[in-house]
């Protein structure tokens, strides 16, 4: 999906939808691709490469050292 799709299915700002993709390609959770579309643009999608996320919440808010990411390889 490209960011601006997201833009328009979420109906958060272009910068807030790309902060977001970055920090979950930075985590290793999207992964982009460059799509060349027939008018010659290019445009960036997007795609998980997870299947699934655990972790767990505590009182003292997340606890990051049980979060876990599953892919479809694993």
């Amino acid at each position: 999906m490209s960011a601006r799709a997201l833009v328009e299915a979420t109906g958060m700002s272009r910068p807030t939808v790309y902060r977001r993709l970055n920090r979950l390609a930075d985590a290793g959770m999207v992964e982009e691709h460059l799509r060349v579309a027939p008018d010659g643009h290019h445009r960036k999608e997007f795609r998980l490469t997870v299947e699934s996320v655990a972790f767990e919440v505590t009182p003292d808010g997340i606890d990051d050292t049980v979060i876990a990411a599953r892919t479809a390889d694993d």
